[in-house]
């Protein structure tokens, strides 16, 4: 879907909430992914006509449901996934600043070894 309204799928790969067939037609999918939308993986996906008087699941009734708009959803990185690159590189430069601080005062230099400590506790 395109703002909240179906559209045709020129490739036929999505994810499960924006893939669907058009009425009297099947939805399947297939395991091979295609793609990515964001953090979701987009699969291969085709629509076969349905046999009379057969059960047809297209996935979603394209005449009356809208398609799920994926803003604000899991498949969108959020703010919280800068902590994933930020916080490895906090902790490598605190461990680094701990190993610099304990050289330092093994050394016998213990004002350059506060003055190291402070300096990093206060950026």
């Amino acid at each position: 879907p395109e703002a909240g309204e179906w559209n045709k799928d020129s490739d036929c790969c999505a994810i499960d909430m924006q893939a669907a067939c058009d009425t009297n037609y099947r939805y399947v999918k297939s395991d091979e992914v295609c793609g990515f939308s964001g953090r979701c993986r987009e699969y291969r996906y085709s629509c076969v006509r349905c046999e009379p008087g057969e059960a047809c699941d297209s996935n979603y009734d394209v005449a009356y449901e809208d398609g799920e708009d994926l803003r604000g959803s899991h498949c969108e990185g959020s703010h919280w996934t800068a902590c994933y690159f930020i916080l490895p590189l906090y902790i490598f430069f605190l461990g680094y600043t701990l190993w610099q601080v304990k050289r330092l005062s093994k050394d016998g230099k213990m004002a350059e070894a506060r003055d190291l400590w402070e300096t990093s506790s206060n950026a």
